[in-house]
């Protein structure tokens, strides 16, 4: 019983991760894409 307990809350976690790993390459290529279109603009 207790196993399944520790796997729950490590999938828990590695969906956590997973969400906020994710936002943070949004995030990232999201800059990206502003300096790309910036020196698309600047052109």
């Amino acid at each position: 019983m207790q196993i399944l307990i520790i796997y729950y809350v490590f999938k828990v976690i590695n969906l956590i991760l997973t969400i906020l790993s994710g936002a943070l390459d949004f995030k990232a290529n999201e800059k990206a894409g502003h300096k790309i279109y910036g020196s698309l603009q600047g052109h």
